[in-house]
């Protein structure tokens, strides 16, 4: 998964006689060896500020980031640098003298609060793009600043320095899981799944503790894990942030991985997030009146293409089951809403003819069509031939009551809607015939299908391979995509 990294910008005064060695530090340095930090270093002219691009999921921050962070952190402010005494040996210091000094003495190895806060920023998102990778950041940040004071400290100053471990990291894992529990959980609550925020904020803290305890066995097999130990470059084992992008380098290598032992895995977690993503939380910005097969296939649609991203992703039965059943509530509130709408128009009918127009929808013929997709999925495991079953139900359904007096004088039952079904129905009728190769994608994935618009939009835009979206009465998806759905 490519993840765009949450950024800040550390503002840094620069004294005078400094800022030549802050505007040419990339020539002090080979430039191929900058990647997070210090790739991002500028200065502006008048006041000497030295700004730096802050990556908290940056794995590829080299040693000479670090150099970078380090010696302005340490040299030219007081909010970020280790030390929190008055008295700092490197205050003011030119770049070199800096590396000269730190190699011979170290940093300080006390931990300032501001700086930790600083390295993770942005991380308490309930973006479920983001949540394995802030949960992993945060596990390997934890246990490398925890190493660091264990080696470091004794008695009651190592309690100090726990406390302020704490009150920063530690306070950050419980945001991160508060956060997606108000998202996801509150997702499947709002579709009436009880205790669903209570099930995900536990799970997504069982999943940081795994990792942390992962973490912590193999900073205990591996203690030279940076491969520093002897070398003149030893003093990086208290730069946090470098340390921590090398522990996470060094643990992804060796094969090791934590997946929490929660109610829901990491992979329940991201699916359940996904759906929360997908669905709209307002259906009164997306619901439109049309025909009860129309409606039904859309909301089948929506049902099967929730149950094969949950095969695709591998999740378990517990997140499968909780999700269908957030669906079909989902399903049901659509349903109330367009007679919610058809009511409203009624109200405001002109005449008895126009009030007859919108009767109520018939909830069964619309989760008939629906229904019958979920079982053609539930029997093939196919996405394709579920949306087949959709259409042949809804086109059949759909010509029978055009058939019927008793529809003849509802507004939704007209020739555009009846041209919309001819289309649907020629259409699968070519599609089954063609060898398992849809040669018309142009009309059902892309075309614009009789010019109707519905004006649903069923979501799932970033599902991937194997995946379309409805807008209004369109599904859009390459051919590649669709041959490899069909196989």
């Amino acid at each position: 998964m490519n993840i765009t990294p949450v950024s800040t910008n550390i503002n840094i005064s620069i004294p005078q006689n400094e800022r030549a060695n802050a505007a040419k530090i990339k020539e002090l340095i080979p430039e191929a060896e900058f990647t997070g930090l210090s790739a991002n270093v500028r200065v502006d002219s008048n006041d000497g500020r030295w700004f730096l691009n802050n990556d908290p999921y940056t794995k590829t921050y080299s040693k000479y980031d670090a150099y970078a962070y380090e010696w302005t952190v340490n040299t030219f402010s007081e909010d970020y640098r280790s030390s929190y005494t008055e008295n700092h040996p490197t205050e003011n210091m030119g770049f070199t003298d800096f590396l000269s000094y730190v190699k011979t003495n170290g940093l300080d190895a006390g931990l300032n609060a501001s700086a930790i806060r600083a390295d993770m920023y942005g991380t308490n998102s309930s973006d479920y793009t983001t949540l394995s990778q802030q949960t992993d950041y945060l596990a390997a940040y934890y246990c490398q600043l925890e190493n660091h004071i264990n080696l470091n400290f004794t008695g009651a100053e190592k309690d100090e320095q726990l406390s302020i471990l704490s009150a920063t990291v530690g306070k950050a894992m419980s945001d991160v899981a508060g956060a997606y529990s108000e998202y996801a959980g509150g997702f499947l609550e709002q579709l009436g799944q009880t205790g669903e925020k209570e099930k995900i904020r536990s799970s997504v803290t069982e999943l940081m503790n795994d990792k942390v305890n992962s973490y912590r066995d193999f900073i205990a097999e591996n203690p030279d894990f940076a491969g520093l130990d002897g070398t003149e470059n030893e003093w990086l084992t208290g730069s946090h942030r470098f340390m921590t992008s090398e522990l996470q380098k060094a643990y992804s290598a060796s094969g090791k991985s934590a997946d929490g032992t929660g109610t829901y895995s990491e992979n329940d977690l991201l699916y359940i997030g996904k759906i929360a993503s997908s669905l709209p939380a307002d259906l009164s910005t997306v619901a439109s009146v049309a025909d009860e097969e129309t409606i039904g296939f859309a909301l089948g649609t929506v049902m099967v293409k929730t149950l094969e991203l949950g095969k695709q992703m591998g999740v378990g039965n517990n997140a499968l089951n909780t999700v269908k059943s957030a669906v079909s509530t989902y399903q049901q509130n659509y349903i109330d809403l367009i007679n919610t709408v058809m009511e409203r128009r009624r109200e405001q009918a002109m005449n008895a003819r126009e009030r007859e127009g919108y009767d109520p929808l018939d909830d069964k013929a619309v989760m008939s069509v629906a229904d019958k997709m979920l079982i053609e999925y539930e029997n093939t495991a196919s996405l394709m031939k579920s949306l087949f079953k959709g259409i042949a139900e809804g086109y059949t359904n759909h010509m029978d009551k055009l058939n019927s007096a008793s529809h003849d004088k509802q507004l939704r039952y007209n020739e555009n809607n009846q041209q919309f079904w001819l289309n649907m129905y020629s259409t699968l009728d070519k599609s089954e015939n063609t060898s398992k190769k849809i040669e018309c994608d142009a009309l059902i994935f892309s075309g614009e299908l009789g010019r109707k618009n519905l004006s649903v939009d069923m979501g799932f835009n970033s599902l991937g391979t194997g995946y379309f979206t409805f807008s209004g009465y369109s599904a859009k998806a390459t051919g590649k995509v669709i041959s490899e759905i069909i196989g």
